[in-house]
């Protein structure tokens, strides 16, 4: 046995051995079940359903759910505001992020009006966690650190080690991996006696070494950070670390290595519904298999990879759309609070100007000098009163268009989730199906698989648009601007579709300098490439030609992206970026689109304070050419 194999067997038993409930869940469990049906009991089960909700989640959720019925049935508002709060924890840990959402808010209420400043805190964690998987990073950071001031506020270590480990999570998800770092370290200082949430730390700057390609001080930071998760019986941290140590050892080749993590780390995950750690295992053991030739394990593991990854998929969309129905409902809630504001102070103008008759009526001749002055006063308060009324009726008549804007937003957005998404979907089944009662070789179960993995392409690039547009549609998208190499963005969008290029035998030319430097987001910059040589792909015909060029213009760079296709009509080019126009045509092989992309393309080039504009002409080609900012 190989010196890796042996230290790596004792890692398991230990861990294996840590798996197993703790003495001290056990006290608590018999303190628990020993206590009278009152609030002591709801406190102890919660305090049972804390100490294993990172160990067994499920186990732990049971316990919760059972101290949060008891709480209700016993009307204890403090003990039931402490219990949904870690419920809404476990719930993140399953990935049912909407739940998680739904109950540490009205857990949040809860304790506002109680004045629990510890479970306050505990909730800001929650909602924060649920913000980052949503991409809301700047509501996330704002909702840990107050959470972190509460933690100073208290002096409460474990608050304030949580809350700067996931300020630090959230700047790495950013990329903005020096930010992560400090705040890393910072969680360390207070992380003294804490074994878990040293972990944690640790796994995150062993992130912050991967991402700058430092492997061999990630791998010694993840590997630390698994002893301690099995120290603190941390089945998350666990599994999750298992997990990055596989990819890790995938990435320096030593496949063997990481199937050994891998396959270590899927029991933890399935027993306690870690979905995320489940799809990232899955996929990459799947990569495994295809290195090592092994076809057939591959296949399982990508089907069980899509299977998951559509259900998640399905989820988050579901979660999303949840979100915006509520945004449009508060927004409905607002106007109405608008209009009968408006209506309230044209009452009041009324009874006003009533009033001020009478007292008229009464003064009679006498008050007639005073009643001139007053209906003067009066007029020129109702002129400006109507003034104002006047500019508040234009602001509503705009909320108003922006409210009917944002339904048919929403409405568009189930329409393409109903028809042209489901469409690719249903063929990509029956090819699926097909496979499966198919008796096939291996050389036509590869060139099948190259079929369903360029029909996968086409609905995960359409899924990626639909997502990111309707993101832009609630005003949720930023930019993280920072410096980047075009050559070598520009690069790694061209091998994505080097598939796609090659089934029609076009030829990609990249003209670019390798020293040109922009300054843009990498991820819509990514996006912005990726749709424009995709779609010159799409209307070339076979055997053609599509030319990247790239030329800096004083402070500005210009990109363009020529193809020799089929080219589009002058009347149809002023379709191409006109919001509210769904505009898609099929391609020279009948490829199909949602007709988003031109329309994200065009946002999140204008995001990146740059311009857009296209030249055509029907059967000679088109060349999308736009602009960014160089270095400065």
């Amino acid at each position: 046995m190989s010196r890796f194999c042996l230290q790596f067997s004792l890692l398991i038993f230990f861990a294996n051995t840590a798996f197993s409930q703790s003495p001290a869940s056990d006290s608590l469990l018999g303190k628990a079940l020993a206590a009278p049906m009152d609030t002591t009991r709801v406190l102890l089960l919660n305090d049972v359903a804390t100490s294993l909700r990172e160990a067994d989640n499920n186990r732990a959720l049971q316990f919760a759910e059972q101290a949060r019925d008891l709480a209700t049935k016993l009307q204890y508002k403090k003990g039931l505001a402490k219990v949904q709060a870690n419920i809404g924890w476990m719930y993140y840990r399953q990935g049912k992020y909407a739940k998680s959402l739904k109950v540490s808010s009205e857990a949040l209420l809860m304790n506002q009006e109680i004045g629990d400043e510890k479970e306050i805190a505990n909730c800001l964690n929650n909602i924060g966690a649920v913000n980052v998987e949503h991409k809301l990073y700047d509501a996330a950071i704002a909702n840990y650190k107050k959470a972190y001031q509460l933690g100073v506020k208290l002096n409460v270590t474990a608050i304030k080690s949580r809350s700067l480990n996931n300020i630090s999570f959230a700047f790495l998800r950013t990329r903005q991996l020096d930010s992560a770092r400090h705040y890393a370290l910072r969680a360390i200082d207070e992380n003294v006696n804490d074994d878990f949430r040293t972990a944690f730390s640790k796994r995150t700057l062993g992130d912050i070494f991967f991402e700058e390609s430092n492997y061999k001080a990630a791998l010694e930071k993840w590997q630390n950070c698994l002893k301690s998760s099995i120290q603190s019986n941390n089945n998350y941290l666990i599994s999750s670390t298992l997990i990055r140590l596989g990819k890790i050892h995938l990435k320096l080749g030593k496949t063997e290595q990481a199937l050994v993590y891998l396959n270590q780390s899927l029991p933890i995950s399935k027993m306690n519904n870690y979905t995320r750690e489940l799809e990232d295992a899955f996929n990459l053991l799947a990569e495994i298999y295809v290195i090592k030739s092994d076809f057939k394990k591959a296949y399982q593991f990508k089907n069980q990879y899509l299977a998951l990854h559509d259900s998640l998929s399905e989820q988050r969309n579901g979660e999303q759309m949840a979100i915006a129905q509520a945004q449009f409902e508060s927004d409905i809630k607002n106007s109405q609070i608008e209009l009968l504001t408006k209506d309230a102070l044209l009452k009041e103008n009324e009874l006003r100007l009533q009033r001020t008759l009478k007292y008229v009526g009464i003064g009679g001749m006498l008050l007639l000098s005073a009643l001139v002055l007053m209906l003067m006063r009066t007029n020129r308060r109702s002129h400006s009163i109507n003034k104002i009324l006047a500019e508040k009726n234009i602001f509503i008549n705009e909320q108003t268009q922006q409210l009917e804007a944002l339904n048919s937003t929403k409405d568009k957005l189930f329409s393409i989730i109903g028809h042209d998404l489901r469409s690719p979907l249903n063929s990509l089944r029956g090819m699926m199906d097909l496979l499966n009662k198919s008796i096939l070789t291996q050389d036509e179960f590869v060139a099948f698989s190259k079929k369903i993995k360029t029909n996968v392409d086409y609905v995960y690039a359409d899924l990626d648009n639909l997502l990111s547009w309707a993101q832009s549609q609630q005003k949720g998208l930023k930019s993280a601007v920072e410096e980047l190499g075009l050559y070598d963005v520009i690069i790694e969008k061209v091998q994505l579709l080097t598939e796609s290029s090659s089934v029609k035998a076009i030829t990609i030319n990249v003209e670019v300098g390798q020293d040109l430097r922009v300054r843009a987001d990498k991820n819509q910059l990514g996006l912005i490439v990726r749709n424009l040589v995709s779609n010159a792909i799409k209307f070339s015909n076979e055997g053609g030609v599509v030319i990247i060029r790239a030329i800096k213009k004083k402070d500005q760079v210009e990109i363009s992206v020529t193809d020799k296709g089929v080219g589009i009509d002058v009347a149809d080019t002023e379709k191409l970026f006109r919001a509210g126009v769904n505009f898609s045509k099929p391609g020279t092989k009948n490829e199909k689109g949602i007709g988003l992309g031109l329309l994200l393309v065009k946002e999140f080039v204008e995001l990146n304070n740059g311009t857009i504009h296209v030249t055509s002409k029907l059967g000679a080609g088109s060349t999308f050419t736009f602009s960014l900012p160089a270095k400065v």
